[in-house]
């Protein structure tokens, strides 16, 4: 995806907001954009070029990781054993992060389609179809009627 740089900067001119401002703001608000996209990692940030406008989403992996660790126990307590004699040990899980890879997608900054709204039929089920102008009540009943 790639942003006018010269419409930001004209923007820059002409509302007089700082061009360092406008990008920052664009940045803080394409993760947002970023994570209603499928499939979309939790920790990622958006970077735009300030010479040629082009976005990259950056993200990271978050992975989880179990060791096993000693017991920990109050200062001036002796470290527990097992049967062995070795230090009791426990499993700690923690979070990590990946390094940072380039997951943008494919067409951001398109604008979708708007939804139509559900509507409920006379009969009572949920449609989004809804009839043309043209079709009033008495239209469709003289349409549906034979010739």
């Amino acid at each position: 995806m790639d942003i006018d740089i010269h419409a930001l900067k004209a923007l820059e001119r002409e509302r007089e907001i700082p061009f360092d401002i406008l990008v920052d703001a664009i940045e803080a608000a394409l993760p947002g954009a970023y994570h209603r996209t499928e499939g979309a990692f939790k920790n990622a940030r958006a970077e735009l070029g300030r010479k040629d406008g082009h976005v990259v989403v950056w993200a990271r992996e978050e992975t989880v990781v179990e060791e096993e660790v000693p017991v920990e126990v109050d200062e001036g307590e002796d470290l527990p054993l097992d049967e062995e004699g070795k230090p009791l040990m426990r499993t700690r899980t923690r979070r990590e992060l990946g390094p940072e890879f380039d997951d943008t997608p494919t067409n951001f900054g398109r604008v979708p389609p708007p939804r139509r709204p559900v509507r409920s039929s006379p009969s009572g089920c949920a449609t989004s179809r809804t009839r043309p102008s043209w079709a009033t009540s008495a239209g469709a009943r003289a349409t549906s009627s034979p010739a």
